[in-house]
């Protein structure tokens, strides 16, 4: 990674794709390896999503959270679709990593505890008011790390539940039971009947927790606009996840242990 961000309340955050207020790809963050990783995971994998024949145009847009490499490491970012100042497409990710305390038996909260972090980056992802990178480098610095406020998040959590359709609960549910053994799956979420459908995903993540013994590896959230869809890894990230990602059609079980 390019450069030395400075970071506050013990988080470190950094940025690297294309942007459009770069001239082309640029890397600005704190010299991490988990960083550098998935970084490499993205790059690595969009060159092989450019390879599918049938990869259409894309409108990428996910959430994630990954365990760290001790206890109460937590990362959290974005990766999407972009472009430079050219029109020249690649994905930017943005994230940060740091601690918070206890996160590995509350982590079906995470989507509540970092909602906020994940919709200031994805403002800062297509804010086109910013005049130079080093702008953009100011407000990735202004990013602040997470709450461990766990029982106001259960509170948020427990009111959430009442959006859920009954019917869809249990669809829900059933395909739980049908996933959990497996390192990893992706679900699609059907936005034409969902009025707010990363909502729901909230509400997956405690029927996920129920019923894994394990914290999984990495989750995202998102998708294209059509369609929202969850992906639970238990393992490494390969690059053939991302293109698996990056294919609206992929919406089943994608592997096992």
């Amino acid at each position: 990674m390019l450069g030395i961000m400075n970071h506050n309340e013990e988080w470190l955050w950094c940025i690297s794709g294309k942007h459009p207020v770069a001239k082309d790809y640029f890397s600005l963050g704190a010299e991490n390896p988990l960083f550098k990783a998935f970084s490499d995971w993205a790059g690595n994998g969009y060159m092989k999503w450019l390879t599918q024949s049938n990869r259409g145009v894309s409108r990428n847009s996910w959430r994630f959270w990954a365990k760290g490499s001790k206890k109460n490491q937590l990362i959290c970012g974005i990766v999407k679709d972009s472009g430079d100042q050219f029109g020249r497409l690649y994905p930017l990710l943005i994230m940060g990593s740091g601690s918070l305390k206890d996160w590995e038996s509350q982590w079906d909260l995470l989507p509540l505890a970092l909602d906020n972090i994940w919709e200031k980056m994805e403002y800062l992802s297509i804010n086109r008011r910013l005049s130079n990178l080093k702008q953009l480098e100011e407000e990735i610095l202004q990013l602040q790390g997470p709450s461990n406020d766990w029982p106001a998040w259960k509170a948020l959590q427990e009111q959430s539940y009442p959006m859920m359709h009954g019917h869809l609960y249990e669809t829900l549910s059933k395909g739980l039971n049908d996933f959990w053994k497996s390192s990893d799956c992706l679900i699609a979420l059907n936005n034409h009947f969902l009025s707010e459908p990363l909502k729901i995903t909230e509400t997956y993540h405690a029927l996920l927790k129920d019923r894994l013994p394990i914290v999984p590896n990495t989750v995202f959230m998102g998708g294209v606009p059509e369609t929202t869809r969850i992906g639970i890894f238990g393992r490494a990230l390969a690059p053939e996840d991302f293109v698996k990602l990056w294919s609206p059609e992929t919406t089943s079980l994608i592997g096992r242990f």
